[in-house]
């Protein structure tokens, strides 16, 4: 075993109470952080180039110096002549997980940082702190002073042409090369500050769920002694971006309207916004997770959350092991709640992309949230000995669970409806009148001057041409039209008498009658198109129930076609069930909100306890569904969030 001549240890100070170092591979430029038995069991292998030796010299058991020097076996550390891998040959992650996220470093900008180093010093001192906090509250005053235009350039997102569509992309790139460089700029600045070298600095690509993603990788910024100065680098791509977005704002403001102007402001706004939702998201292991984890003093914040999530499930599976600090819990349980989010937008993505490949990111996003989690926990429980009766009943629950998934069950669809005796139609004023009440029996008349104008004006023309056809001789001819219009008056007679009559309004033998509007319409004169009914007649029917089914609610699977059968509850007395069949569909009216309304007849004569309930009572209506398993119904539940609109 042999320790490369090139790998470095520096102390950087207490970190939790312990002392904290970071082993550096200058040749690579990958960085380590390490506690004081890493790095006494790394000094002791250049010593002895025994590791059993040397972890024992460490205080460490020789199962804890195996898996020490296997890592920096891995990462080219330490050598061991013929059988060492190549340096940087760390084990790759899961497939599935690569299948989601790829990494891939590109190129050394060590020499670029060196050559604008003058810009990073003017970068990160405070004149030119001062004059960036200017120019945001500029950005930021012209953006509110402009909300009109704003809301008009950023609508225009919606339809861009290509050649739009190439420059957002062009002057989007030239920012993330911006945010990028004032990562690298931040990390050369603060090393300088402490003496240090800062070494390679790699940049590289990496494309998450298909979206590509510029990064640099600063990690050598571990050795650096202060937590402000690390803070820094971290905030330095956002630092450097908002200069250059708030220039964006500034010339867009101070300029007409233009296509240019406008795509420039949305690249601010869109890049802006991504930067606050997801670069300083402190969730994901981005800028504002090491901006956090420095300012707090606590590295490897997701380690340390992972570590007391596993702590929790062990303890419960018998593990005699101390409960975890609630503050990591905290942080793995948002943290999780921010992958699951973020995964749940990719499959959303994934699916309106093309349905098929749903199932293919649900797979991969299980296994990586839940699958392997729950695998390395259940290994490190048992490494830290836990009950094995207890994780063989926790591997059986969820075995049973799974299997329970594929299992069909029975399935209903519930809708609300209503129980009616009678057909109700609404009174409405055939002609414009004075409503008067009919005296001693229910019902009302409208008193029109103008119809009674119009059928007394019928009546007497009839009577004159018919006196005049009676005493005057006349041709065939004059004969046939007198005939024509003697037929024409009588056929206008006979209708306004029968509008006549029909303003006489009362109910038929045994029909109920209720007042409405007319309590405050008698006496008075009403249009035709008076805005409420004047009162409700109902007539005694066979029962039947009325039932409207939602859109929304509407199962794709649900049989409701004229002669399915259905189950109907009363609300008020669940115990009293009706069957009944379905007799009438109405189609499904956009106005309504996508309502289906259902006329059902009850099967057989009325049953006892229905007789004493009122006409209107309301229902719950039931209706079988082919039996589905769980996972059938969540495709179902999925659908339904996924789909504008379900068909009908």
């Amino acid at each position: 075993m042999r320790v490369q001549t090139f790998v470095t240890v520096v102390p950087v100070g207490l970190r939790d109470g312990m002392d904290s170092y970071v082993i550096t591979n200058e040749v690579t430029g990958r960085h380590f952080s390490a506690n004081k038995p890493s790095v006494a069991f790394l000094e002791a292998l250049k010593r002895h180039r025994d590791p059993i030796r040397s972890a024992v010299e460490a205080g460490l058991t020789p199962q804890e110096g195996a898996r020490l020097l296997e890592s920096y076996l891995q990462h080219g550390l330490v050598v061991n002549p013929g059988k060492t891998r190549a340096s940087g040959s760390a084990a790759k992650g899961p497939i599935e997980g690569r299948l989601v996220s790829i990494r891939q470093d590109l190129f050394d900008i060590g020499p670029l940082t060196r050559s604008l180093g003058w810009l990073g010093r003017w970068l990160y001192s405070w004149p030119a702190a001062l004059v960036w906090a200017i120019l945001v509250l500029l950005a930021l005053s012209d953006l509110m002073r402009s909300a009109d235009r704003l809301g008009l350039a950023m609508r225009g997102l919606v339809d861009l042409q290509f050649v739009y569509v190439f420059g957002f992309a062009s002057v989007f790139v030239i920012t993330k090369i911006v945010h990028e460089l004032g990562h690298a700029l931040a990390y050369r600045q603060m090393c300088r500050r402490e003496g240090l070298e800062p070494g390679p600095v790699r940049v590289g690509l990496m494309v998450f769920a298909g979206t590509p993603f510029p990064y640099t990788d600063v990690s050598g910024a571990w050795r650096i002694r202060s937590r402000w100065r690390r803070a820094m680098i971290g905030a330095g791509g956002v630092y450097a971006e908002t200069w250059l977005l708030a220039i964006f704002v500034i010339f867009w403001a101070n300029t007409r309207a233009a296509p240019l102007s406008d795509v420039i402001l949305q690249v601010a706004v869109v890049s802006g916004g991504l930067a606050f939702l997801f670069n300083l998201n402190p969730a994901v292991k981005l800028d504002g997770y090491y901006v956090l984890s420095d300012l707090i003093g606590r590295p490897n914040m997701v380690g340390r959350a992972s570590s007391a999530a596993r702590t929790v499930l062990a303890r419960w599976l018998g593990a005699e092991l101390t409960w975890p600090e609630w503050s990591d819990l905290l942080y793995w349980s948002v943290s999780y709640l921010y992958r699951l989010s973020i995964f749940l937008g990719i499959f959303w993505i994934a699916w309106r992309i093309d349905p098929r490949l749903g199932p293919i990111v649900a797979f991969i996003s299980l296994t990586l949230l839940v699958v392997r989690p729950m695998v390395s926990s259940i290994k490190f429980s048992m490494d830290k000995g836990a009950r094995r009766w207890r994780i063989v009943g926790l591997s059986g629950l969820g075995i049973a669970a799974l299997v329970t998934m594929f299992i069909p069950f029975p399935a209903r669809m519930l809708a609300e409806g209503n129980y009616y005796r009678y057909e109700t139609r609404f009174v409405s004023p055939p002609e414009t009148g004075i409503v008067r009440r009919v005296a001693n029996t229910p019902g009302l008349v409208i008193e029109s001057e103008y119809l009674d104008w119009r059928l007394t004006d019928a009546r007497l023309r009839l009577e004159g041409l018919e006196a005049i056809a009676r005493s005057v001789p006349a041709s065939a001819l004059q004969a046939s039209r007198t005939e024509s219009d003697l037929a024409s008056l009588k056929r206008l007679a006979i209708e306004a008498q029968g509008t006549v009559e029909r303003q006489v309004i009362k109910p038929p033998t045994g029909a109920v009658w209720t007042d409405l509007a007319v309590k405050r319409a008698v006496d008075t004169t009403v249009p035709t198109d008076f805005e409420e009914p004047l009162a409700a007649i109902s007539t005694p029917v066979p029962p039947f129930l009325s039932i409207k089914v939602l859109q929304e609610q509407l199962d794709p699977e649900a049989d409701l076609s004229v002669g399915s059968d259905l189950i109907a509850r009363f609300k008020a007395d669940p115990d009293c069930q009706l069957a009944a069949e379905v007799s009438l569909q109405a189609q499904a009216v956009r106005d309504t909100g996508g309502v289906i309304v259902l006329r059902a007849t009850p099967d057989g004569p009325e049953v006892a306890c229905a007789k004493d309930k009122a006409s209107g009572a309301s229902l719950v209506v039931r209706t079988k569904l082919p039996p589905r398993s769980m996972f059938r119904r969540l495709q179902l539940l999925a659908s339904r969030l996924l789909q504008d609109r379900l068909p009908i």
